[in-house]
């Protein structure tokens, strides 16, 4: 083999050499020095391996190679620095001039650099340096307090998106509680739940900041965060970009808000379709058909007068009906809050004489199992929700079960929370509408009349309870469960008086 293919012969060549000389990766981390870079550090090539600057080098300084390396890495060509400084394994800073150069693949593709650093002997560029050094270490300690005393989520950046500061509010609002961050990369700590590198690269290249309204933060164990973004670029003494200052300032409740009002929003507009329609429509009908009763009354036509009157009859009830769920519905945001006593058995009991009708009239068999005695909680809210159930579980009964049963039970799980399940063996509803029977205007089944309001009704009742309901079976038996967090020190099994 010739030694001019001996990789081996081409580092002595390197290693005999008295200046330094040293290659970096495009996130300038180290992958090797040559002799001389090695001794002045007091480092193996090993050590120097995969670190972006030996220990004993200032953090500023650090700044101030990588952004020299990310031009190196953008522009694709070599870049000669007359005079920086360069600090040895004791901590003595020595000043060196730096000529850096990008290595290319086969593909023409930057995956790295060269660089080859001499020491400076002119006393005038050794204190030139010096005064450059000290203005630069000034502008990045002002820089490192403005972001740090931020009262919002900041962090500083140097160009390849390692931690320069950050202010006290960005692991807070990120969910870090590990280590200090200084130094590290971004993409090593947050990347995985704010992607962030793509956007500074370009707020970078451009020079130009970057806004971006609501991003949204996808934390372990916690509620999605949301913040607007802005990425604005620094800029050293000289005019070169160094890095950038992220800014996020949390609008997670506002986002909420925007959220809720868009969707009652979309709800209205739905609410209006349906309801002015179903409101025309059995009017309309009760119109026509007291049209063919003036007529049939001047014919004497008394029997389908009679007819006529049953279905007006009907439709009438219909929009009764229909006319209280929206009532009931408008009064579910502004019904009272205040919470009273109430006896949980004795409500149920109540709902039961209240559908006593409807009940012998489906044959269906209604028992309540009540574990739990007085509460203190919002009777109204919770009543509807239960009479909404109940009047589902007793109308959506089905005809070909012998035995049609309501059973509704009721506990306290643990000292606070109400549980309430009401299941039926009726109708039930499909699988695939286990997550939309609550919507607005959705009915489980079309056999049946019904405005369906009143589960949207039951969900805004339980919502505003701070409570939950669930589907727990849709089909054979049909079982909801209502949980509701109750005082402590009002729920318990005694009775009322």
């Amino acid at each position: 083999m010739s030694r001019r293919d001996d990789d081996s012969w081409y580092r002595r060549i390197l290693d005999s050499m008295s200046d330094y000389v040293f290659v970096k990766d495009t996130r300038s981390r180290l992958l090797w020095g040559n002799q001389q870079f090695c001794s002045y550090y007091g480092m193996t090539p090993e050590e120097l391996v995969d670190i972006v600057d030996p220990p004993t080098t200032d953090p500023d300084d650090v700044v101030h190679y990588v952004k020299d390396d990310y031009h190196v890495f953008v522009e694709g060509k070599p870049l000669f620095i007359p005079r920086e400084p360069f600090t040895d394994h004791e901590g003595t800073v020595r000043h060196v001039s730096t000529a850096k150069s990008p290595i290319r693949d086969a593909d023409d593709r930057v995956v790295g650099l060269v660089g080859v650093a001499r020491l400076l002997t002119d006393e005038d560029e050794v204190a030139t340096s010096r005064q450059e050094r000290q203005r630069w270490k000034e502008q990045m300690s002002e820089l490192r307090t403005l972001v740090y005393d931020l009262p919002l989520a900041a962090a500083m950046f140097d160009s390849q998106l390692r931690f320069l500061a950050y202010s006290q509010e960005w692991p807070r609002l990120l969910g870090h509680d590990g280590a200090a961050l200084t130094s590290e990369f971004y993409s090593d700590a947050f990347e995985r739940i704010l992607p962030l590198r793509a956007r500074c690269q370009a707020a970078l290249e451009r020079r130009e900041p970057m806004s971006i309204p609501a991003v949204s933060i996808e934390l372990a164990n916690r509620p999605a965060v949301h913040a607007n973004l802005e990425i604005r670029p620094w800029s050293t003494p000289a005019g070169r970009v160094g890095g950038v200052i992220v800014l996020l300032q949390d609008v997670t409740e506002l986002y909420s808000a925007n959220e809720s009002l868009r969707r009652l929003n979309d709800e209205l507009l739905q609410f209006n379709y349906r309801v002015s329609h179903d409101l025309l429509a059995p009017l309309k009908t009760v119109l026509g058909y007291l049209h063919l009763c003036e007529e049939d009354l001047e014919e004497g036509n008394l029997d389908d007068v009679r007819s006529f009157h049953g279905k007006m009859r009907v439709n009438l009830e219909r929009l009764g009906g229909l006319v209280e769920d929206v009532l009931n519905l408008a009064r579910a945001d502004t019904v009272s809050t205040a919470r009273s006593p109430v006896n949980i058995a004795a409500l149920v009991a109540e709902i039961q004489e209240k559908f006593a009708e409807s009940i012998a009239s489906a044959s269906v068999q209604v028992t309540a199992r009540v574990d739990v005695g007085t509460v203190a909680i919002e009777r109204v809210r919770l009543q509807q929700s239960l009479e909404n159930l109940v009047a589902n579980a007793i109308k959506y009964h089905n005809p070909a079960q012998s035995l049609r049963r309501v059973e509704i039970e009721a506990r306290l799980e643990q000292p606070s929370l109400l549980v309430i399940t009401v299941s039926d063996n009726g109708l039930g509803f499909d699988e695939e509408q286990r997550d939309t029977i609550f919507d607005l205007f959705m009915r489980g089944t079309s056999t049946h009349s019904g405005s369906g309001l009143g589960l949207y009704l039951v969900k805004k009742h339980l919502a505003q309870m701070q409570g939950t309901i669930e589907v727990l079976s849709c089909r054979d038996d049909t079982v909801f469960q209502l949980r509701v967090p109750v005082p402590p020190s009002a729920a318990g099994r005694e009775e009322s008086e």
